[in-house]
Protein backbone atom coordinates (compact mmCIF):
# COMPACT_ATOMS: atom_id res chain seq x y z
CA UNK A 1 0.00 0.00 0.00
CA UNK A 2 1.27 3.52 -1.08
CA UNK A 3 2.19 6.15 1.82
CA UNK A 4 0.67 9.13 1.80
CA UNK A 5 2.63 12.63 1.90
CA UNK A 6 2.57 12.93 5.76
CA UNK A 7 3.72 9.34 6.20
CA UNK A 8 6.79 9.62 4.04
CA UNK A 9 7.86 12.52 6.18
CA UNK A 10 7.99 10.86 9.20
CA UNK A 11 9.52 8.00 7.36
CA UNK A 12 12.18 10.39 6.27
CA UNK A 13 11.12 10.78 2.76
CA UNK A 14 9.91 14.29 1.03
CA UNK A 15 8.09 17.08 2.32
CA UNK A 16 4.57 17.82 0.82
CA UNK A 17 5.28 21.23 0.10
CA UNK A 18 8.89 20.50 -1.35
CA UNK A 19 6.90 17.32 -3.10
CA UNK A 20 4.72 20.39 -4.47
CA UNK A 21 8.14 21.91 -5.81
CA UNK A 22 8.89 18.89 -7.33
CA UNK A 23 5.90 18.20 -9.00
CA UNK A 24 5.28 21.58 -10.55
CA UNK A 25 8.36 22.83 -10.97
CA UNK A 26 9.07 24.22 -14.39
CA UNK A 27 11.08 21.52 -15.59
CA UNK A 28 8.86 18.71 -14.71
CA UNK A 29 6.26 21.03 -16.64
CA UNK A 30 7.65 20.68 -19.49
CA UNK A 31 8.80 17.25 -19.73
CA UNK A 32 4.94 15.93 -18.80
CA UNK A 33 3.64 18.67 -21.76
CA UNK A 34 6.51 16.35 -24.28
CA UNK A 35 5.04 13.56 -23.01
CA UNK A 36 1.82 14.23 -23.70
CA UNK A 37 2.55 15.82 -27.29
CA UNK A 38 4.46 12.63 -28.46
CA UNK A 39 1.58 9.85 -26.95
CA UNK A 40 -0.63 12.28 -29.27
CA UNK A 41 1.64 12.23 -32.34
CA UNK A 42 1.97 8.25 -31.63
CA UNK A 43 -1.73 8.10 -31.51
CA UNK A 44 -2.39 9.74 -34.52
CA UNK A 45 0.38 7.85 -36.49
CA UNK A 46 -1.86 5.07 -35.77
CA UNK A 47 -5.24 6.12 -35.81
CA UNK A 48 -5.35 9.22 -38.12
CA UNK A 49 -4.54 10.81 -41.57
CA UNK A 50 -0.86 11.79 -41.59
CA UNK A 51 0.49 13.96 -43.96
CA UNK A 52 3.72 13.01 -44.94
CA UNK A 53 5.03 15.59 -47.26
CA UNK A 54 3.01 19.10 -48.02
CA UNK A 55 5.35 20.96 -50.58
CA UNK A 56 5.42 18.34 -54.14
CA UNK A 57 6.86 20.05 -57.37
CA UNK A 58 4.13 22.09 -59.33
CA UNK A 59 3.50 19.53 -62.47
CA UNK A 60 3.04 16.73 -59.91
CA UNK A 61 0.08 14.06 -60.95
CA UNK A 62 -1.92 12.65 -57.79
CA UNK A 63 -2.92 9.00 -57.60
CA UNK A 64 -3.87 6.80 -55.28
CA UNK A 65 -3.20 3.22 -54.11
CA UNK A 66 -6.11 1.27 -52.37
CA UNK A 67 -6.19 -1.99 -49.81
CA UNK A 68 -9.23 -3.80 -50.59
CA UNK A 69 -9.04 -6.70 -48.08
CA UNK A 70 -6.19 -8.94 -50.05
CA UNK A 71 -6.08 -7.16 -52.76
CA UNK A 72 -4.60 -3.61 -54.10
CA UNK A 73 -5.62 -1.27 -56.87
CA UNK A 74 -4.91 2.12 -58.37
CA UNK A 75 -7.07 4.81 -58.77
CA UNK A 76 -6.68 7.84 -61.42
CA UNK A 77 -7.95 11.32 -61.90
CA UNK A 78 -9.73 10.67 -64.85
CA UNK A 79 -9.24 14.61 -66.31
CA UNK A 80 -5.49 14.05 -65.98
CA UNK A 81 -5.30 10.63 -68.25
CA UNK A 82 -4.38 10.97 -72.17
CA UNK A 83 -6.16 8.30 -74.51
CA UNK A 84 -2.02 8.44 -76.06
CA UNK A 85 -1.04 6.62 -72.64
CA UNK A 86 -4.53 4.99 -72.52
CA UNK A 87 -7.05 4.45 -75.19
CA UNK A 88 -9.86 2.93 -72.96
CA UNK A 89 -9.92 6.30 -70.93
CA UNK A 90 -12.82 7.55 -73.60
CA UNK A 91 -15.18 5.06 -71.58
CA UNK A 92 -14.47 6.97 -68.18
CA UNK A 93 -14.09 10.65 -69.20
CA UNK A 94 -17.54 11.42 -67.34
CA UNK A 95 -16.29 9.92 -64.06
CA UNK A 96 -14.05 12.18 -61.75
CA UNK A 97 -12.15 8.70 -61.14
CA UNK A 98 -10.95 5.66 -61.91
CA UNK A 99 -10.05 2.24 -60.05
CA UNK A 100 -8.18 -0.31 -61.87
CA UNK A 101 -6.87 -3.51 -60.33
CA UNK A 102 -5.96 -6.97 -61.66
CA UNK A 103 -6.29 -10.49 -60.39
CA UNK A 104 -7.44 -13.94 -61.00
CA UNK A 105 -10.94 -14.13 -63.47
CA UNK A 106 -12.46 -16.90 -61.19
CA UNK A 107 -11.90 -14.95 -57.90
CA UNK A 108 -13.28 -12.16 -59.24
CA UNK A 109 -16.66 -13.53 -61.39
CA UNK A 110 -17.20 -16.99 -59.78
CA UNK A 111 -19.46 -17.46 -57.24
CA UNK A 112 -17.91 -20.95 -56.85
CA UNK A 113 -16.48 -22.48 -53.86
CA UNK A 114 -14.22 -19.40 -53.11
CA UNK A 115 -11.04 -21.55 -51.29
CA UNK A 116 -11.22 -23.99 -54.14
CA UNK A 117 -10.41 -21.00 -56.58
CA UNK A 118 -7.72 -19.31 -54.23
CA UNK A 119 -5.74 -22.96 -54.16
CA UNK A 120 -5.87 -23.95 -58.02
CA UNK A 121 -4.84 -19.39 -58.93
CA UNK A 122 -2.15 -20.23 -56.38
CA UNK A 123 -0.70 -23.73 -57.81
CA UNK A 124 -1.76 -23.52 -61.27
CA UNK A 125 -1.22 -20.01 -63.78
CA UNK A 126 -4.57 -19.13 -64.61
CA UNK A 127 -6.77 -16.88 -67.04
CA UNK A 128 -6.52 -12.64 -65.13
CA UNK A 129 -8.51 -9.62 -65.78
CA UNK A 130 -7.80 -6.06 -65.37
CA UNK A 131 -10.90 -4.67 -63.33
CA UNK A 132 -11.92 -0.94 -64.02
CA UNK A 133 -14.74 0.84 -61.96
CA UNK A 134 -15.26 4.60 -62.84
CA UNK A 135 -16.62 6.94 -59.82
CA UNK A 136 -17.39 10.23 -59.23
CA UNK A 137 -16.70 10.46 -55.07
CA UNK A 138 -13.29 11.95 -53.88
CA UNK A 139 -11.59 8.37 -52.98
CA UNK A 140 -11.39 8.56 -49.43
CA UNK A 141 -14.98 9.30 -49.07
CA UNK A 142 -15.78 6.36 -52.03
CA UNK A 143 -14.05 3.79 -50.43
CA UNK A 144 -14.69 4.51 -46.67
CA UNK A 145 -12.92 5.19 -43.61
CA UNK A 146 -12.16 1.38 -42.67
CA UNK A 147 -10.45 1.11 -46.43
CA UNK A 148 -6.24 1.87 -46.44
CA UNK A 149 -5.28 4.56 -48.98
CA UNK A 150 -2.21 6.12 -49.80
CA UNK A 151 -1.41 9.28 -52.25
CA UNK A 152 1.24 9.15 -54.30
CA UNK A 153 2.56 12.17 -56.04
CA UNK A 154 4.23 11.15 -59.59
CA UNK A 155 5.72 13.23 -61.85
CA UNK A 156 4.11 13.42 -65.26
CA UNK A 157 6.80 11.41 -67.25
CA UNK A 158 6.56 8.73 -64.37
CA UNK A 159 2.20 8.84 -64.46
CA UNK A 160 2.26 8.62 -68.55
CA UNK A 161 5.07 5.63 -68.16
CA UNK A 162 2.50 3.73 -65.40
CA UNK A 163 -0.79 4.41 -67.59
CA UNK A 164 1.23 3.13 -70.85
CA UNK A 165 2.47 0.34 -68.72
CA UNK A 166 -1.10 -0.65 -67.37
CA UNK A 167 -2.39 0.06 -71.12
CA UNK A 168 0.12 -2.89 -72.02
CA UNK A 169 -1.57 -5.29 -70.02
CA UNK A 170 -4.64 -5.63 -71.79
CA UNK A 171 -5.39 -8.53 -74.07
CA UNK A 172 -6.53 -7.26 -77.22
CA UNK A 173 -7.69 -8.32 -80.23
CA UNK A 174 -6.38 -8.14 -84.23
CA UNK A 175 -7.93 -4.50 -84.52
CA UNK A 176 -6.29 -3.54 -81.14
CA UNK A 177 -9.65 -3.58 -79.13
CA UNK A 178 -9.80 -4.58 -75.47
CA UNK A 179 -11.48 -7.68 -74.50
CA UNK A 180 -14.29 -8.02 -72.20
CA UNK A 181 -14.72 -10.53 -69.81
CA UNK A 182 -17.90 -9.27 -68.08
CA UNK A 183 -19.46 -6.18 -66.92
CA UNK A 184 -21.68 -4.98 -64.10
CA UNK A 185 -23.65 -2.34 -64.56
CA UNK A 186 -22.17 0.58 -66.56
CA UNK A 187 -19.73 1.42 -63.74
CA UNK A 188 -17.93 -1.81 -63.17
CA UNK A 189 -16.21 -3.55 -66.17
CA UNK A 190 -13.75 -6.82 -66.60
CA UNK A 191 -11.46 -7.08 -69.47
CA UNK A 192 -9.04 -10.16 -70.01
CA UNK A 193 -5.41 -9.67 -68.91
CA UNK A 194 -2.22 -10.70 -71.29
CA UNK A 195 -0.51 -11.86 -68.29
CA UNK A 196 -1.99 -15.14 -66.23
CA UNK A 197 -2.30 -15.38 -62.00
CA UNK A 198 -0.41 -17.84 -60.48
CA UNK A 199 1.78 -17.50 -56.87
CA UNK A 200 4.52 -15.17 -58.11
CA UNK A 201 2.42 -13.31 -59.73
CA UNK A 202 -0.65 -11.71 -58.05
CA UNK A 203 -2.42 -8.66 -57.53
CA UNK A 204 -0.04 -7.29 -55.26
CA UNK A 205 2.89 -8.08 -57.02
CA UNK A 206 1.08 -6.41 -60.20
CA UNK A 207 0.82 -3.37 -58.46
CA UNK A 208 4.56 -3.21 -57.63
CA UNK A 209 5.57 -4.20 -60.88
CA UNK A 210 3.78 -1.49 -62.32
CA UNK A 211 4.99 1.07 -60.31
CA UNK A 212 9.03 0.30 -60.76
CA UNK A 213 8.61 -0.05 -64.67
CA UNK A 214 6.89 3.51 -64.15
CA UNK A 215 10.45 4.75 -62.62
CA UNK A 216 9.08 4.54 -59.04
CA UNK A 217 12.01 3.85 -56.67
CA UNK A 218 9.95 1.12 -54.85
CA UNK A 219 11.68 -2.54 -54.20
CA UNK A 220 9.41 -5.06 -55.93
CA UNK A 221 10.77 -8.13 -53.97
CA UNK A 222 8.37 -10.06 -51.27
CA UNK A 223 5.29 -8.08 -52.12
CA UNK A 224 2.37 -10.79 -52.51
CA UNK A 225 0.64 -9.70 -49.63
CA UNK A 226 -1.77 -6.30 -49.79
CA UNK A 227 -0.25 -5.15 -46.07
CA UNK A 228 3.48 -5.68 -46.95
CA UNK A 229 2.48 -2.89 -50.41
CA UNK A 230 0.68 -0.13 -48.21
CA UNK A 231 3.89 -0.66 -45.57
CA UNK A 232 6.87 0.08 -48.01
CA UNK A 233 4.41 2.57 -50.21
CA UNK A 234 3.96 4.56 -47.07
CA UNK A 235 7.52 4.82 -46.62
CA UNK A 236 8.43 6.33 -49.94
CA UNK A 237 8.99 9.95 -50.17
CA UNK A 238 6.64 10.38 -53.37
CA UNK A 239 3.86 9.23 -50.65
CA UNK A 240 1.41 11.98 -49.54
CA UNK A 241 -1.88 11.75 -47.30
CA UNK A 242 -2.45 8.18 -46.02
CA UNK A 243 -5.87 7.58 -44.69
CA UNK A 244 -6.70 4.84 -42.60
CA UNK A 245 -8.47 4.08 -38.82
CA UNK A 246 -5.22 1.27 -38.24
CA UNK A 247 -1.98 0.64 -39.38
CA UNK A 248 -1.42 -0.07 -43.20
Amino acid sequence: MHKTLTENKKAGGVHPQEYALCVFSPKVGFMRAYSFLLIGILFLLHHGAVAQQTHWPPDSLEIFVVKLGWHTAFVFPTDEISSRDWPEIVRYRKYHYVYIGWGDEAFYLSTDDMLLITIRAVMIPTPAVIRVVGFYSPPATYFGPKRKLISLRLSRVQFSNLLRNIAGNFKRDEAGNVISSKEYGHTEEFFLSRNSYFFGRTCNTWIAFRLKHAGIPYTCHFNHTAGRIMRKLSQLKVAGMYYSKGKP
